[in-house]
């Protein structure tokens, strides 16, 4: 997508073996009408976002924020749900979250 600022891919395992390719992306955040900042997000089928028009911050950096923090609380309910995260280009290595996030987003965002 063409104001896409981050994108990565990864391979989701289900518990039931089922493999996905997913390609998690977070576009620009922009301002809105009613004057909050959103930030929409990709990853299906992993990283479902209910509000259609993004995730809302009072500003560009914690919509953004907001947006990295949810993504993460998303990666790791699939893990604790019994599915795994692979490198696509090591498909039996693991994607270590704690590395692609640090600690943001540990304590889940639920809009």
């Amino acid at each position: 997508m063409e104001d896409e600022i981050a994108v990565t891919e990864i391979l989701a395992l289900a518990p039931n073996g089922d493999r996905h390719a997913v390609r998690l992306s977070i576009r620009r955040p922009s301002e809105t009408v009613q004057g909050s900042w959103s930030c929409k997000i990709g990853g299906h089928p992993l990283v479902v976002c209910s509000p259609r028009d993004g995730l809302h911050g009072v500003d560009s950096f914690q919509a953004l924020a907001i947006a990295l923090a949810f993504i993460r609380g998303q990666l790791d309910d699939f893990i604790g749900s019994g599915g795994r995260l692979l490198d696509p280009n090591h498909p039996e290595a693991d994607v270590d979250i704690d590395a692609m996030f640090g600690s943001l987003g540990r304590s889940h965002y639920r809009p």
